[in-house]
């Protein structure tokens, strides 16, 4: 049996990136059926080394060790794990990455130099993966997967897999292959939820193509039992059980079914199911519909992983790279053409407008790009009339406005600390639905961004570094709601302490700088960044959580920000202790940070307590219905989707459904905005 060089790349590629890990497939001569795949730098290190140490050990691992017909982790080297799965009846071997164990890791790169020679071991032993019990757990389960995929790969099933591959999987293929000559089963399909708990099979090929549009609820009849656990059901004697009425009444005479729900690239949940009629099949049958659920359900991942990455890089990217220039640019009318022509190139409109007040003269400024330019200035003049008008602007979120000639505007106004700085405008007349949603969330983010750059070019501000900071920590804080919770809290306590140290300023400035930027590596704040001060000190402080012993030749701001990272991690002094730096400056800080508390409070004067005014969102005039009005009321409280439905007693499909049709009906795009509806509804009573 031979492979498929494509269809192994495909798998590795699946796997590799689900798993963090590497992953090579090699004969039983040694020879590498592909490259190896995967980010992880020291097996690629290992198996790039052309010395004879090195092809000596993986000749050792293939012909001397008889590993058994499933997943065995090993030790590579003492404390240096990796996988093994041989298949196809051990004709071929998957490798799997490497992984380290914690306690070993500081003395890792020596073992390694000693049996290896020279190279960038602690780099690549700080970039192994951990390996903990969980890790193994999960990482074995997976490759399980990987390696049925490619056992199955070199015995026949080729068509199947090159059916799935793509982000866009022909399904309709899919289920003809599984239910076609050569397969075990007779039928296959596969039933998708519609509403609330109500699913429709929507594809079904083979002897029962009558089901087609059939609809079941979840816990009717086989189908819908099967869809009530998160795991594979199998059953025999269809034709005589009354829970397979659905198939009697279609006319299938089903002996034998089996069922495994999934997970749609959308999250909603799918059921993929395959059958025999008149006889039970061979004792092969479980094995084959555990394999199509699991190809089915591994395209689906592979496509909502890379829809959501890739749409996420590009927009992260896209933003970071127009903020930076902006804050470089220093210039209000060079950062207006900037937003000008970005917005022509998000949307593909007609045109795209930008206009601000001078704080000097009050007048306005405008900027244009595209379509008849009196029509678009005529409709600026009065979009500023609205937004500048002495009782207030129209509004704090993006809008959909309408011009003279029936076209639609998208409006975005520019705001820092509460003040209108601009407003920005581009062409929405060819988006709807999801796009639409999508660009005024896009746009909410960029005016986040770009207010900062415009109020900071009004300003005259010569601090750029400055500048360059402050946008980061916008652009982290607007991206992941997580990352403005560890930075807060990071600058919080580095504020407590350094008020308290000895410490110069130039020090003090590091560490907040640090904190403030806690979610960028120390390498890309060293491209960024102009001065080496703030990358530098991170860097190192990174390094003592490998290398603790090396505190002696650290910064005092590298000790402190190891110390703020190690305390952050639990809010506890405990780990900043256990991290075994400068005993000294460890114990000034923990009896800073476990003796100075600090809480928040209002009162009068005459000191009688004002209470709060009560706000329901259930009570609120909101074009909502009632049970929309429950789901929003969690969704500000800062529930999840799951918590949600755990609370409201819904299907998580169906609380999408719910915050889906909230966004549209409240004019907003996301979460955020929504909350920040709700918040204006409740100062403005």
């Amino acid at each position: 049996m031979s492979l498929n060089r494509a269809i192994v790349e495909t798998i590795l590629n699946l796997y590799s990136e689900r798993l963090g890990l590497t992953l090579y497939v090699v004969n039983r001569s040694g020879k590498p059926v592909v490259e190896p795949i995967g980010i992880d730098e020291m097996f690629h290190e290992l198996v790039r080394r052309s010395d004879a140490k090195t092809e000596q050990d993986f000749a050792h691992y293939i012909h001397d060790y008889q590993f058994p017909d499933r997943v065995t982790a090993f030790d590579f080297i003492p404390g240096l794990f990796s996988f093994v799965r041989p298949f196809s009846m051990g004709n071929y071997i998957l490798f799997a990455g490497t992984a380290a164990e914690p306690d070993v890791k500081k003395k890792l790169p020596e073992v390694l130099r000693q049996r290896y020679g020279d190279g960038r071991w602690e780099t690549l032993t700080a970039a192994t993966a951990d390996w903990t019990d969980d890790q193994e757990r999960r990482w074995t389960s997976e490759l399980e997967r990987a390696a049925l995929l490619l056992e199955q790969s070199a015995g026949g099933q080729l068509p199947l897999i090159n059916s799935m591959e793509g982000r866009e999987p022909d399904r309709t293929a899919f289920l003809q292959r599984a239910s076609g000559a050569g397969s075990v089963f007779d039928f296959a399909g596969i039933a998708e939820e519609i509403d609330d708990d109500l699913f429709s099979i929507t594809d079904v090929q083979g002897t029962a193509a009558a089901l087609a549009e059939s609809r079941f609820r979840s816990g009717e009849g086989f189908l819908g039992r099967a869809l009530l656990g998160k795991h594979e059901s199998i059953w025999e004697h269809v034709q005589a059980d009354s829970r397979g009425s659905l198939f009697r009444e279609k006319g299938i005479d089903a002996a034998y079914l089996y069922c495994c729900p999934i997970t749609h690239r959308d999250g909603s949940p799918l059921l993929f199911f395959a059958g025999t009629e008149t006889s039970a099949p061979s004792s092969a049958a479980g094995e084959q519909g555990r394999l199509l659920a699991s190809m089915l359900g591994t395209s689906e991942l592979l496509a909502s992983l890379k829809l959501e990455n890739e749409a996420y890089r590009v927009q992260l990217h896209s933003l970071m790279d127009l903020c930076m220039t902006m804050t470089y640019a220093g210039d209000v009318r060079k950062i207006m053409y900037m937003l000008v022509d970005i917005g022509l190139q998000l949307t593909e409109s007609t045109f795209s407008y930008m206009f601000v007040q001078s704080p000097l003269t009050g007048r306005m400024q405008l900027v244009s790009r595209g379509r008849q330019q009196p029509l678009l200035e005529q409709y600026a003049k009065e979009a500023a009339g609205r937004y500048f008008h002495a009782d207030g602007y129209a509004g704090t979120l993006p809008s959909v406005q309408l011009m003279q000639d029936g076209s639609a505007v998208i409006e975005c106004p520019f705001l820092h600390r509460g003040e209108l700085i601009g407003v920005y405008g581009v062409d929405g007349g060819s988006l709807v639905g999801e796009e639409l949603e999508k660009l005024l969330a896009f746009l909410q983010s960029l005016s986040v961004l770009g207010a900062i750059s415009l109020q900071r070019a009004m300003q005259r501000w010569d601090d750029v570094e400055e500048q360059v900071i402050t946008v980061l920590e916008s652009a982290a804080a607007e991206f992941d709601p997580d990352a403005r919770t560890r930075s807060a809290l990071l600058t919080r306590t580095a504020d407590r302490v350094l008020s308290v140290m000895d410490v110069p300023e130039e020090t003090v400035h590091t560490v907040l700088t640090v904190c403030r930027l806690s979610s960028y590596s120390s390498l890309y704040l060293s491209t960024v960044l102009k001065t080496r001060e703030t990358a530098d000190a991170a860097g190192e402080a990174r390094q003592l959580f490998l290398y603790p012993e090396s505190w002696r030749s650290a910064s005092t701001a590298a000790k402190l920000i190891a110390l703020l990272f190690a305390f952050a991690e639990e809010e506890d002094s405990t780990a900043a202790k256990e991290l075994g730096i400068d005993p000294e400056l460890t114990e000034l800080f923990c009896g800073i940070v476990e003796n100075h508390v600090f809480q928040e409070a209002e009162f009068e004067l005459d000191g009688k307590q004002e209470e709060a005014e009560s706000f329901s969102i259930l009570d609120a005039d909101l074009p909502l219905s009632p049970r929309e009005k429950e789901v929003l009321d969690q969704l500000v409280k800062g529930s999840t989707n799951k918590e949600i439905a755990g609370t409201l007693f819904i299907s998580d499909h169906t609380v999408k459904n719910h915050i889906t049709k909230i966004f549209q009906k409240l004019n907003v795009a996301d979460r955020a905005q929504a909350i920040s509806k709700v918040y204006q509804l409740i100062y403005q009573r």
